[in-house]
């Protein structure tokens, strides 16, 4: 395939152009490849998440910057492939893809494709943790070494897991993202 077709070009055209899309896109339309190896010059390198209690955005307010949520809008901001820029805007966009060609909610399509079948019991991408982990979360520390504020953070898209499948864990969703660079070409 070209640089310009894929299957999800409907979602492309609904999130992209409609979404994220500008000026840039409409000189070098954004492709998954480039969603997917940071290079479709978007914004948002990576998000804060929630303090508990809280208020947490549903996905399309992510994408907008929309209240409640604590980061700017993802956007395109300069012509997509002309730089490499980690994004997890990006990435947040491929969530909402997946989420709407599968017809189910992210958290519930990654533990049915990825986190079941590997049998990782104690990973989950649900938006909030789950009440009967919330006794065993860790609690994230700056630099030098005192804790974040609010105890453990919640956020769209994040991987909770228990210590010894993070690298595991992060490695596998990695892996099945780039499964579909794959499969469009």
């Amino acid at each position: 395939m070209s640089r310009n077709q894929s299957p999800f070009s409907t979602l492309f055209d609904k999130h992209i152009s409609e979404g994220i899309g500008n000026r840039f896109t409409q000189q070098q339309p954004v492709t998954l490849r480039d969603l997917l190896n940071h290079s479709a010059d978007i914004n948002i390198h990576g998000f804060n998440g929630y303090a508990q209690g809280e208020a947490v955005p549903s996905l399309l307010q992510v994408l907008d910057g929309a209240p409640p949520a604590n980061s700017e809008p993802v956007r395109v901001e300069a012509i997509p492939g002309t730089e490499w820029k980690y994004s997890g805007g990006g990435y947040t966009v491929v969530q909402l893809m997946m989420a709407e060609a599968c017809g189910k909610l992210f958290p519930e399509l990654m533990q049915e494709l990825v986190l079941g079948p590997l049998d990782m019991k104690d990973s989950t991408f649900a938006t909030t943790l789950p009440p009967i982990w919330k006794t065993r979360a860790g609690i994230g520390h700056h630099t030098k070494g005192e804790p974040v504020s609010g105890g453990w953070h919640t956020g769209r898209g994040f991987l909770w897991e228990n210590a010894g499948w993070r690298l595991v864990g992060s490695t596998i969703y990695a892996w099945w993202l780039g499964k579909i660079i794959f499969a469009t070409q």
